[in-house]
């Protein structure tokens, strides 16, 4: 072999990578990193998933109060029977008057609100009634707060608390509303 070769290769002392010392401090140090991070993520999915439960028990509870009031205000007439059971007669979805009634329905888990039209279609559920729902309805009343000079409810207070079966948490919502078409 020419002598070239063995000339341009040339032998140096450098080390490279890490010592043993060096990596017996590095790796505990990183484990407790990551089990730090590990931690703090876990009890950050925790409370993201807390509050996806309690916004979607929050948002059932406000629709089925939403949908109470849209058609007490445009009632004219309003009818409660027993504090759970609330008859509105209106115009609103058509030129001839529409019964609608809002019934608490306990007669099967889990509770339910159920609106029916009284055209034949039944009684649909407005909150709660779904079995594979964890939310269920354990507190609906409505009051009548004024009457008018017959003596019909005017303005209605109605209070709303549903329950999330699985998580024990509840949401409750009051809200009066006044049925504009009643005659005063």
């Amino acid at each position: 072999m020419p002598r070239s070769v063995f000339v341009s290769i040339k032998y140096k002392n450098c080390q490279s990578g890490y010592m043993l010392a060096e990596l017996l401090v590095a790796i505990p140090l990183m484990l407790i990193m990551l089990t730090v991070i590990h931690q703090v993520l876990g009890v950050c999915l925790a409370m993201w998933q807390d509050g996806s439960i309690r916004i979607e028990l929050q948002q059932n509870v406000r629709f089925a109060a939403d949908s109470i009031v849209r058609d007490v205000q445009y009632a004219k007439s309003i009818t409660i029977t027993g504090g759970n059971k609330l008859d509105v007669i209106t115009e609103k979805y058509g030129a001839s008057a529409q019964r609608i009634t809002y019934s608490y329905d306990k007669a099967v888990q889990p509770y339910a609100i159920r609106r029916n039209k009284n055209d034949g279609s039944g009684a649909q559920p407005v909150i709660g009634g779904n079995k594979k729902s964890p939310v269920t309805v354990s507190v609906c009343q409505f009051t009548p707060l004024v009457k008018n000079a017959a003596g019909d409810p005017r303005t209605v207070n109605i209070i709303i608390t549903a329950l999330n079966t699985t998580t024990g948490q509840h949401f409750t919502i009051e809200t009066a509303v006044t049925a504009n078409l009643v005659a005063p």
